[in-house]
């Protein structure tokens, strides 16, 4: 078996061997997409064979062989396909890729009438929307915006439809982007997605949903009010925050009614906040669940109770919440520990009983003081939020404050270089 696979194994080395790169810019198609085929296959899974891949100048090639209408079409799809294999490596990989105009060269190839053309071209601008900067730099226009939502449509593949709701969710993250997301009715697209039954879908659409009507007022009301089939939306998310949905999905859907809730679309005594959104961010937060996912729950739960006093004294008496966002400070990741500091500061934000409560907890104000002297600044930050919002309190700041000597580490942080 091993002598069979060596010749295979050489092959595949992009840094021992450059034939079939030659390959790749000669007229013979054939040749061509031979050559495509094995460089997508080298770099499947190795970020140093993507490397090595873009640092032989290989991507203006593959963006030339795909522009040009006259190339053979497999070659134009392999040559996307690997374009999509190259973007799914390091932030850095994908900038390059940005950069070289790939977005828009895959926007104008989708208005082709290729279909398995067009299936490669929204896989990889969905790989290429993960990447923050993504969007900022290449601004969709309305008329590619609406291009993009024929591909969503109810008979469209399930593939498309997550693809979209993947690219359009990178795409709204500014108050225009989202009024001109809304505009051309993307929320009655994304509530006819969210009936489609397949978890690929739904979770890009909540997401979008949640992008678009983040800290926008007009398009939340917008989305509280679009049905499909007599069903508005929030109560499709009530559905999706069940505990028989996937874990995902369950973030996904809070985080939407979350931002709805924030927008000013639904009130904090709407019992879909209270008794449904709350809990599920509660639960979510427990020592049972993965840290990733208890992460995203603590720090979508504090947001949440960020402003309302009813909702932080519900949040706070729930299962354990305060125990189990301790248990989460002494976690490894910076993510678990800046959403715990910024639950407890939500919580700690109006209510004296509660404070006393937080402050209370065994090991709590250890923990504060040495989130305030972690090397990371994000930390560092989210615990100074949480110790003001703890100081609120005369009581606290005369006696526990006194006695840990809180006063050590502010001083610290506000004679340090990295404060701001």
């Amino acid at each position: 078996m091993l002598v069979e696979m060596q010749p295979f194994t050489t092959f595949m080395n992009v840094e021992s061997t450059r034939s079939y790169i030659d390959d790749l810019y000669s007229s013979d198609p054939e040749k061509c997409l031979a050559s495509i085929v094995c460089i997508k296959n080298s770099v499947i899974g190795s970020n140093r064979q993507k490397e090595s891949v873009i640092a032989q100048g290989i991507v203006p090639r593959l963006l030339q062989l795909l522009e040009d209408k006259n190339t053979k079409l497999a070659v134009r799809v392999e040559a996307t396909v690997t374009i999509g294999s190259l973007a799914k490596g390091t932030n850095e990989h994908i900038e390059i890729l940005i950069n070289s105009g790939t977005i828009q060269l895959l926007l104008d190839i989708v208005e082709e009438n290729e279909p398995r053309l067009i299936d490669a071209c929204l896989c990889c601008l969905r790989t290429l929307s993960h990447l923050d900067c993504a969007a900022s730099q290449n601004k969709y226009d309305i008329k590619r915006l609406q291009k993009l939502l024929t591909f969503a449509g109810p008979g469209e593949s399930l593939q498309r439809q997550s693809c979209v709701a993947s690219i359009l969710g990178s795409a709204c993250k500014t108050p225009a982007e989202q009024n001109e997301l809304c505009s051309i009715g993307a929320p009655n697209l994304l509530a006819s997605l969210l009936s489609v039954q397949n978890s690929s879908v739904r979770i890009p659409v909540l997401t979008c949903l949640a992008s678009m009507c983040w800290n926008n007022q007009s398009v939340a009301n917008v989305v509280v009010n679009t049905a499909y089939k007599d069903v508005k939306i929030p109560n499709y998310l009530a559905t999706l925050i069940n505990r028989d949905r996937p874990i995902e999905m369950q973030l996904e859907a809070a985080r939407c009614l979350t931002n709805l809730h924030r927008a000013g679309a639904i009130p904090a005594y709407d019992p879909i906040i209270t008794y449904r959104t709350l809990p599920c961010l509660v639960h979510l937060c427990q020592i049972e669940h993965s840290e990733p996912h208890r992460a995203s729950a603590a720090n979508t739960l504090a947001y949440l109770t960020e402003v309302d006093s009813d909702l932080q004294q519900i949040a706070a008496i729930s299962n354990q919440l305060v125990s189990a966002l301790v248990h989460l400070l002494s976690c490894c990741s910076v993510a678990a520990r800046q959403a715990a500091f910024r639950a407890f500061a939500s919580l700690a934000a109006n209510d004296e009983d509660i404070r006393k409560r937080i402050i209370d907890t065994k090991c709590l104000m250890d923990s504060v003081l040495e989130g305030l002297d972690d090397e990371n600044e994000n930390i560092r930050l989210a615990a100074v939020r949480c110790l003001h919002s703890l100081s609120r309190s005369v009581q606290q700041l005369r006696t526990t404050f006194q006695d840990h000597s809180v006063w050590r580490p502010l001083m610290t942080l506000l004679t340090g270089e990295n404060f701001y």
